[in-house]
């Protein structure tokens, strides 16, 4: 069912064209990402780049022209670590780094999604561990073992 929806909701297009990319994953989830084109300025060239950049499962990635792959984006690895420490404790001090930084890496934030208290409540409570509970104490109850089932309980309320 995954491959027929994948062939009439989704289109093979160039890179250049692609508004989404889809990500297939290893147990054939689909994720969808948007792709979004970046302009920043060389550090080296001092010239106006444009570079496709997606972000998935929150780690940034630059389509590579060379390979014709999305690569993670790194911080210079090269470096050593009295170097990168010299470098970037002092922070940014042009606003070209700054436009350049928040450009290809993106805002430094993290948005989680609100559950609600409902939906944290009944996510935890139909957790094989909380059904387990459940099921052991309904046993228990049917052996008249009340203490074993009443111990089961409070271990399972104060945690």
């Amino acid at each position: 069912s995954n491959s027929l929806y994948r062939l009439f909701l989704f289109s093979y297009t160039s890179i250049q064209y692609a508004t989404h990319l889809v990500i297939i994953g290893p147990d054939d989830t689909l994720d969808i990402v948007p792709i979004e084109t970046v302009t920043y300025k060389d550090p080296n060239t001092k010239e106006t780049k444009k570079v496709k950049r997606m972000v998935h499962r929150f780690y940034p990635y630059c389509f590579n022209e060379d390979i014709k792959k999305f690569m993670p984006i790194k911080l210079n690895y090269s470096l050593s670590y009295i170097k990168v420490h010299e470098e970037l404790s002092k922070g940014m001090h042009s606003q070209v780094n700054y436009e350049n930084a928040f450009g290809l890496y993106g805002p430094c934030q993290i948005e989680v999604p609100y559950k609600g208290i409902i939906g944290i409540f009944l996510e935890e409570f139909l957790s094989p561990f909380y059904l387990f509970q459940v099921a052991s104490v309904t046993l228990w109850m049917l052996d008249c073992y009340y203490y074993y089932a009443g111990a089961i309980i409070i271990m399972t309320v104060t945690s």
